[in-house]
């Protein structure tokens, strides 16, 4: 069979986007290399590294003339992937990121399944390395060939908030690359986030035949520095430019209405694993919104160490009156290693008797329910135990509708800012402050403020976080560089949600906010 199917020797490209990985380089080149498949076609993307990466991509293309190596300016994932998939000339494609490896096996394994059941697209397993443990990371959907009618419906997150039954990774798919052009050069190239999704989804409503397979090749790994342990303040900014590309592309498809309804509640799921805080009431005192509520004074036991258990204990940790008893996880020991104060699951027993909450900050419920009964076996009372409520799950509105934005502050006071300041204030915003630097601007701010109906501050840059938590949402006025702003407002540590005033925010402030803009 093997020899039947391999009979015309198709030609793989396989795409690798490279940025400042060169630690890691080496082993993933080799791994491509050395696959037993050896029509390959391997596409080296250098974005603009500014380590010696781009100087071992050169090395190994001398090495060997399978590889075709493209230096270019940095421009982030979706535009490196673009310019490998415009020179691709193989007739599937796949994708390994530079810091990971792949088995030597792998693009033989599913290119004799896409050819064996005439498929658009093959989907495997993974292996996920922390440490020195290599853990198998298996698709949710059974195994098998689906036609895209089946798959569409449960490829996001199904009706009982399970995830992604289909994972969004590029790396863990062979595709066609006569449909996967038509999708990855559509892509926007502002999409930072979700942009293995904004590729996977919309090549599924092209697709005919699906392979979900019981086979594990990549090895993804999972670094330190890597883990999404701090949220960015412009969080929202960047779930809003992904969800609203995935909705054009939805909305055209026939059984758009329960695809729709998955994407609202993805949405959610990105949302929750990226600002758990979103959901908060800043005014109240009560936090934790989504999980039924605690109040800032709580005693509190984190269960889950993924990226809602950092998620949960970053933000829980900035409430000085709030205490964390522990943060249990299976993989407390790996996770010690890396810095988090982390406990195996275990330590529960000797916190029977204590007046706590326990969070189960996970976000699969099957695996909450597992984890559920793991407590109460332990004698926990289950009124101490919290998890997402089903009014926060079964929520219809959009994730946009979710917050009752209240106070809107503004960066940049030149014409666009004062414009943006005087439509925010009749439509009835709260405006808390106006962030500018330029002297000659106070002038033209107190001309405004005789006409004003609050009083508003008007300051510079170096304001500490406390101030700035007067505001829900910082628009960055067209007079000011969003990018540059972010830098001077150190956006990691910044306490509220940013967005730069573009069309994109501008669209998004219409449906949201009605037309203020």
């Amino acid at each position: 069979m093997k020899k039947e199917i391999f009979e015309k020797k198709p030609l793989v490209s396989v795409i690798v986007p490279i940025y400042n990985v060169a630690p890691f380089l080496d082993k993933c080149i080799s791994s491509i290399i050395r696959q037993t498949y050896k029509e390959l076609e391997i596409i080296l993307v250098d974005d603009g590294s500014t380590d010696t990466s781009g100087d071992i991509c050169d090395m190994y293309a001398k090495k060997d003339t399978r590889i075709c190596v493209i230096h270019k300016k940095n421009g982030g994932l979706v535009s490196a992937r673009k310019a490998g998939i415009s020179i691709a000339t193989g007739e599937y494609v796949g994708y390994v990121d530079g810091d990971d490896w792949i088995e030597p096996y792998m693009y033989e394994t599913m290119l004799q399944l896409m050819l064996q059941y005439q498929a658009d697209m093959v989907e495997t397993n993974h292996f996920k390395e922390v440490e020195n443990d290599s853990i198998v990371s298996k698709v949710k959907l059974p195994y098998g060939c689906y036609d895209s009618q089946q798959l569409v419906p449960q490829m996001l997150c199904d009706m009982d908030f399970n995830e992604c039954n289909l994972s969004p990774y590029v790396w863990s798919k062979l595709f066609k690359k006569n449909l996967l052009q038509r999708i990855q050069l559509d892509v926007d190239n502002a999409i930072s986030l979700g942009e293995d999704a904004a590729v996977s989804y919309p090549y599924v409503l092209l697709s005919e035949k699906v392979v979900v397979a019981d086979y594990a090749g990549y090895h993804y790994v999972q670094r330190k520095d890597s883990i999404v342990n701090s949220r960015k303040c412009d969080e929202l900014y960047r779930n809003m430019i992904l969800l609203f590309y995935l909705l054009k592309k939805f909305v055209c498809y026939d059984g758009r209405d329960s695809l729709l309804h998955s994407l609202h509640q993805y949405a959610k799921i990105l949302m929750l694993l990226r600002d758990v805080s979103y959901f908060d009431n800043r005014d109240s005192n009560i936090i934790l919104s989504a999980f039924g509520g605690i109040s800032r004074e709580e005693k509190v036991i984190i269960y889950g160490a993924g990226k809602l258990g950092q998620n949960v204990y970053g933000y829980l940790s900035t409430f000085q009156d709030l205490e964390i008893l522990s943060w249990l996880d299976r993989e407390a020991d790996t996770l010690k290693k890396w810095g988090f104060a982390t406990e195996t699951p275990e330590k529960i027993k000797s916190c029977i008797d204590k007046d706590c909450k326990i969070i189960i900050a996970i976000i699969n419920r099957k695996a909450v329910t597992e984890v559920k009964k793991y407590l109460l076996s332990n004698g926990i009372d289950e009124n101490r135990v919290l998890w997402l409520t089903e009014d926060f799950i079964q929520n219809a509105k959009s994730i946009f509708e979710m917050c009752e934005y209240r106070r809107i502050a503004i960066c940049g006071f030149g014409k666009c800012g004062m414009a943006l300041f005087k439509r925010l204030e009749k439509a009835g915003y709260v405006i808390p402050y106006v962030i500018e630097q330029d002297c000659h601007t106070i002038d033209e701010f107190d001309k405004i403020g005789k006409e004003m109906k609050q009083k508003v501050e008007l300051v510079g840059l170096d304001k500490d976080v406390d101030f700035y938590k007067k505001a829900d949402i910082l628009i960055v006025s067209d007079d000011l560089d969003y990018e540059s702003s972010c830098e001077k407002l150190k956006m990691n540590a910044f306490p509220i949600q940013i967005f730069p005033q573009n069309i994109e925010v501008d669209n998004f402030i219409r449906d949201r906010f009605g037309s203020i803009l």
